[in-house]
């Protein structure tokens, strides 16, 4: 079996309200799918980040043509090392997810198996809550500390999770604390909490803010600041544990990151760090270097999302339930639909490969709806940061 050629799809999927960030509104979840085709016939499905381009998915599959899917070690090296210039991580993570899928249905096993045995058979979640504007109903805005309780209060009550994370940043970061508070008081102190500004605030607001945090169960602060010396600043004074998925983001970051230490928590990220075995190293090294580790949410379909689910199977050193974002959207490009969590935890897939069936009518829906909806994406239209303000950029820091 050899690998004929890589074909990539972009795909929109709509949301329930578009969301908000400091750096404007997300419309939908863009994603381009990947399928790597073989001389005997088996495809092996992938997804990565919708600013991966199919037309250089595409050029990267003439670059493997001929390996086999098994030789992931070889495609690996191949495509990392095409040009100085060209830096693929997301792209190549992708494809080797997809030789990863490949592989397992070949042979009958699941992907958590072509990685060493998975460890745990259920991967905790976090709530991934975000403030939103409302939808073209009218409906879906959380645009205060009261909707944010009221909205973690029902995710609470419909999965069960006992770990709630804000994306902050959004608000004013005393409007954002108060939400904390409020959130605590809605879900119990039992309940973990986290917030992520995005490394919109300065030093001066993430000291103030984050000593005030101190009262409450938190478990982590995420970026509150940019960079790894902020980041350092604003660890040495505040007593919470700080992570990142924006300071520490490579291999090649983790050496300044000793010397400095700005971080307690990495979150690794599949597609980031540039795929699965790449996610499997960064949980040995992190842990010998004295850091925790995470999993950061990358407005993954369920493609993605059963591969964060082998991935966090695998992975002894992750102690912190996984970031997942998938629950905002309104469909999925999987047969049966989104994966669902239960009691906090969402089931690691069983079957050959990623464990689950790609259903071919709703990719070609959502390819479709993506030629009408891109104009939409802020990453493909940046004059359209948030529709609801229009003319509006980000300027950072926001507070």
């Amino acid at each position: 079996m050899q690998i004929t050629r890589v074909e990539g799809i972009r795909v929109v999927v709509p949301i329930e309200a578009p969301i908000l960030t400091c750096y404007g509104a997300l419309q939908g979840y863009t994603r381009t799918l990947i399928k790597v085709h073989t001389t005997d016939g088996p495809i092996g499905w992938g997804e990565t980040h919708g600013s991966v381009q199919p037309a250089r998915l595409e050029a990267l599959g003439k670059a493997i043509a001929g390996l086999a899917p098994w030789e992931v070690g070889r495609i690996r090296s191949r495509l990392n090392n095409l040009n100085y210039y060209s830096k693929d991580e997301q792209a190549v993570a992708g494809i080797e997810v997809a030789c990863l899928d490949l592989i397992g249905r070949a042979t009958g096993r699941p992907v958590y198996d072509l990685l060493g045995g998975k460890l745990r058979d259920s991967v905790e979640a976090c709530a991934y809550l975000f403030f939103r504007n409302s939808n073209e109903s009218g409906e879906g805005e959380i645009s205060s500390a009261e909707t944010m309780a009221a909205e973690a209060a029902r995710w609470h009550e419909r999965y069960g999770h006992t770990t709630v994370k804000i994306k902050g940043g959004v608000l004013t970061p005393e409007q954002e604390l108060e939400a904390l508070r409020l959130t605590a008081d809605a879900v119990g102190s039992s309940v973990k909490l986290r917030i992520d500004p995005q490394g919109g605030w300065t030093i001066p607001t993430a000291l103030r803010i984050g000593r005030a945090m101190e009262a409450l169960p938190m478990e982590y602060l995420e970026d509150p600041v940019w960079d790894m010396q902020a980041m350092a600043t604003v660890r040495s004074q505040v007593r919470i544990p700080l992570a990142t998925n924006m300071c520490v983001t490579r291999f090649e970051h983790l050496g300044p990151a000793v010397a400095v230490r700005p971080i307690d928590i990495i979150l690794s990220d599949i597609w980031y760090w540039g795929g699965m075995h790449a996610t499997q190293s960064l949980d040995m090294v992190a842990e010998r270097l004295g850091f925790g580790l995470g999993m950061h949410a990358n407005g993954e379909l369920g493609i993605g999302l059963a591969a964060m689910l082998h991935m966090s199977a695998v992975m002894p050193h992750l102690k912190t339930a996984i970031d997942v974002m998938n629950p905002h959207a309104l469909g999925d490009v999987i047969v049966g639909g989104q994966l669902q969590p239960r009691g906090g935890h969402y089931t690691v897939p069983d079957g050959p490969g990623l464990g689950i069936e790609v259903d071919e009518d709703k990719v070609a829906e959502y390819a479709e709806y993506a030629t009408k909806a891109v104009a939409l994406d802020r990453l493909t239209t940046p004059t359209l940061a948030d529709p609801a303000r229009p003319g509006w950029f980000a300027n950072l820091p926001v507070h």
